[in-house]
This record gives structure tokens, sequence and C-alpha cells, in this order.
């Protein structure tokens, strides 16, 4: 399970252990699970499990595995819960414990990871994968010192953990501790060759060390063994373009690199990085225009510390001159990752960040598309959840919805896109991190609450909202282009947006279904 996208590694859930049923019948269910379970059919997992549970619904292992499944398809909430069950039925169940700590971890709520992780290892004191977990989750809030503690116990135990080293190596690349960390991810690389997050944060190390040959080669190794791995691919293109040995630039390289990673994930780190190529292949018109949008975009995002380097930069392109980098580790190279660890939290009622997106377009309807990344019955666990997601700069919002014979769910999406084909390049980016089960939507109708130009005045509303349960984001207004319009979900017809207006209206709100 990734906990932090990039910088900490994969810390995969675990697959209990079968415990033989008490016929061959249920037992042959069981093993059926398993193997759908282990081949990805989820689904298909799920139902063989129940099946078991139903026979027998005392079977611990059973909970845990269909927890494991539901995971994967997206459903968190009867993950937990069947994990929960699970270690209800057996209190000293280690894994179910694990299992559901890494979920909590995912969540954000550091405090029941952690608790859940202890308990595991109160009950198997010399179990590494506890030790690696609880270390993701004091890591997830920027404890990096007991992070690091928990992963040098884990190892201590398991001396071939590539997991534990790689995460103690990103901890102490976070404490600058670069040559340290530069020694953990080599050890990681001995015990799994084939690790390309290792390659990556070892190569981010290189880089703060002022070393841009090695800092190259191991991004190029990253992206040898995953093509499609954004970060590596931004570094490699950063590193090509600012290195001011002019041996190692390469400009329509850079360019070439750049273009993929925007494509994917259109955020503005990588788009600067974009400019930065463009500018040292001479292209110093694209630059400065790139630059200006994620200038633009940073505004819109309330990221206004970060603006005095990007607008440097912009500086240097408008005057033709490429940018060079003196090898500090700067925001646009970790902005994304080290936002975090932060363990920042955001009060209720008082958003650290209204405008998740500012979207400008010249007619109404242009973002129709978004990709929906999860669904939970807990309506408050899903604004949670869209709160982290935020939080680490995605551009997420939920929508309330009734699902006739199951009830109301609320459902989370990521981004806003102008066509399919767009949000297709941005799902498969998303696959790729913890939404393995993403998948693109046609969304085009929100119910809108408020227009207008001033930021407060949106802001009060916002909170208004908020105090209320419901999460609001912002869009241009195409028809004046001076103000923006505050939205609340998403929906495939007007029709399905009547029993949210409603609620919404007795809560004295002004609203009307609209196009986004």
């Amino acid at each position: 399970m990734k906990m932090i996208k990039a910088f900490f590694s994969l810390l995969l859930v675990i697959l209990c252990l079968l415990v033989p049923g008490r016929s061959p019948a249920v037992e042959d269910t069981f093993q059926q699970g398993l193997r759908f379970l282990t081949t990805q059919r989820y689904d298909l997992a799920i139902k063989a499990f129940s099946e078991a549970i139903e026979v027998n619904p005392r079977n611990a292992v059973a909970y845990c595995n269909r927890g494991v499944a539901r995971f994967f398809t997206g459903d968190h909430e009867q993950a937990i819960a069947d994990f929960t069950r699970a270690v209800e039925i057996n209190p000293g169940y280690t894994e179910a414990y694990c299992n559901r700590g890494g979920l909590w971890a995912k969540k954000g709520d550091r405090k029941k990871a952690v608790a859940d992780y202890t308990r595991a290892l109160e009950i198997h004191p010399r179990y590494p994968v506890a030790y690696c977990g609880r270390g993701i989750a004091w890591a997830n809030s920027g404890d990096y010192d007991r992070a690091i503690a928990d992963f040098t116990t884990a190892l201590k135990i398991n001396p071939r953990y590539a997991d534990a080293y790689c995460n103690r190596g990103a901890s102490r690349f976070f404490k600058k501790d670069y040559d340290r960390a530069i020694a953990d991810c080599t050890k990681a690389l001995h015990i799994d060759p084939g690790y390309s997050v290792a390659y990556l944060n070892r190569g981010r190390a290189w880089f703060s060390k002022k070393d841009c040959v090695r800092a190259i080669t191991d991004f190029e190794k990253a992206l040898d063994i995953n093509p499609n791995y954004a970060e590596a691919g931004n570094q490699l293109a950063w590193t090509l373009a600012v290195c001011p040995d002019d041996r190692y630039r390469n400009g329509a390289k850079a360019v070439e690199l750049a273009k993929k990673v925007t494509e994917l994930m259109p955020e503005a780190g990588f788009r600067a990085t974009l400019a930065a190529a463009y500018a040292e292949a001479g292209k110093f018109e694209d630059a400065t225009k790139t630059q200006e949008s994620v200038i633009a975009l940073l505004n819109e995002q309330g990221k206004k510390g970060q603006l005095s380097e990007y607008k440097k930069r912009l500086e240097f392109y408008r005057d033709h001159k490429p940018w060079r980098e003196e090898y500090a580790v700067h925001e646009n190279i970790i902005e994304k990752h080290a936002a975090k660890g932060t363990g920042d939290k955001i009060a209720e009622g008082k958003p650290k960040q209204l405008l998740t997106r500012k979207a400008v377009s010249k007619k109404l309807g242009t973002y129709s598309y978004t990709i929906q990344v999860a669904s939970c019955k807990d309506h408050e666990m899903s604004n949670r959840m869209v709160t982290d997601l935020r939080k680490k700069g995605d551009y997420a919002f939920n929508s309330r919805v009734h699902i006739p014979g199951k009830g109301d769910w609320t459902r989370i999406f990521i981004g806003f896109y102008e066509n399919r084909k767009r949000a297709q390049k941005a799902v498969l980016e998303l696959k790729k991190g913890e939404f393995r089960h993403a998948y693109v939507v046609k969304k085009p109708y929100a119910i809108q609450v408020g227009s207008s130009g001033s930021d407060r005045e949106l802001q009060e509303l916002e909170a208004d909202l908020r105090s209320k349960g419901y999460l609001a984001y912002s869009i241009r207004d195409s028809r004046d282009n001076k103000k923006d319009r505050l939205l609340v979900g998403a929906f495939s017809t007007k029709m399905e947006a009547e029993g949210l207006i409603n609620k919404l209206q007795q809560e004295g709100f002004a609203t009307d279904v609209v196009l986004r």
C-alpha cells in the first residue's frame, strides 16, 4: 500500500494465510477465493470469501481476506469493517491489525494507524511489517525521527527488508541526511534490483549533493523499469534542462520527457519543468507561456509562498535566458511529496485552501469529465479523504448520491477534464498509485451555490457550507471572467442533482443546477 507517492515505497497489504475449513467444500471455496485474490479478480474473491463466511460466520481469515479484496476495489469502508470483524473474532490476529492500520494511514488518520500497528507489535513483537507500516504512518505526519527508528527496528529483525531500507532512505532524505539516504537506497537495490522507487529516491539525493551524472543514471534506471513513472521522468527532464555542466544538458530530450509527464499529470511543478526544458532548447516563447501558466495555477491554488522562485525564472525566460539550478532541492522538485509529510491539519470550518481549481473556460460544459477514485457510505469520512487529497495538491471533490437498494453514498472524484481522452491519460497515472480502480466518468452538471468576484465572499460561503458538511469547489464563470462560481457535487443529469438541491435549500442556500 503506497503511503506517500513516489518517495515512500509500497507496503503491500498482507495476504492472510489459509486456515482450512470444516469441510472439503468450504476449503475449496476458500482456496478459490485466494486464487481470485492473487490473480486480481477481486469481485470474484469477495463473492467466494462471503460464501465461506455464510457457512462459518466466525471465520476470521475469510473476513481478513475479503477486506484485502475490498481494499483493491476501492471499498475502503467495508474493508475496514472486515478487518475490524476479523480482530473481534480473533483479538490476536496480527495481519488484520496491520491491514487495518495501513488503511487508516492511507486515510490520513495517523493516530488510529499507529494504534493498530502498535497492537500488532504487542501480539507479535518481532513482526517487521508492523514496524515498517508504523514507520510510514509516522513519516506521513512528518515525524521522521520516529519513522527512522521503526524502519531501523524492522531491519534488525529482517536485514533483507528492501521496503524498510527504501522508506528509511526517504525519511533521511527529508531530513537532508543525503549520504545515509543514498546508502539506504543502495542497500534496497542490492536486495531488489528492480526497485524503481529506490532509484528515484537515490537519484534525488545525488541531485541534492550536486552529482549530476549519478542522478541522471538513477533516473534513467527508474524509467527503464517503469517507462510511465512520471516523477522519474520529471526529475530526469529537470536535470537535463538546468544542470550547470553543459556536458549533461539536453534541451530536446528534456522537452520530450517533460511533455510526456505533463500530459499525464498537468500540475504546477511538472509544468515548470517543461518551461525550463523549453528554455534550454531555445524556445523562450514557449517557456514564457508555460511558466506564466504555472504562476496562474499556483495563484488559483493559493500557493503564493512558492511564487517568488517561479517569477524569478519567468524573468529569465522573458530575457531569453535558460535557468540554471544551484542544486539545492527546490520546491518544484519536491513540493508535492514534501507536502504529504508536513502533518498539517485543516481546522473544521476554517479551510486552509478554498479554491481547489479555478478552471478557465470559454463556454459552459467545458469540464464534463472527471475521475472517480472511491466511494463510501460515511460522508464525514469522505470529506476527510477529500481534504487530505486537497492538501496533497489533488483537485479533489465529492458528491452525495442515493443508490436504490443500497442507500446513501458519497463518491470521491479527482480532476476536471475537457474530454474523455485527457481524462483517460490522467487515470492511467492514478492507477499506478493509490487508486488502482479509478475510472473516468462524465459528470457535466453541478449545483451552483454562489457566484462572486470576491474571494472573501466565496470563502465565507464555502465555510458556511463546510460547517454543514458540504465541500465546495470553484470554477471561473465563463459568462463573466471576473467572477468565480462556487459549486457542489457532480452529476450525470439534472435529475440526479434534485435530491441534494432540496437538502441545500432546506439549509438556506440558494441553488441552481448548472453545466460545469
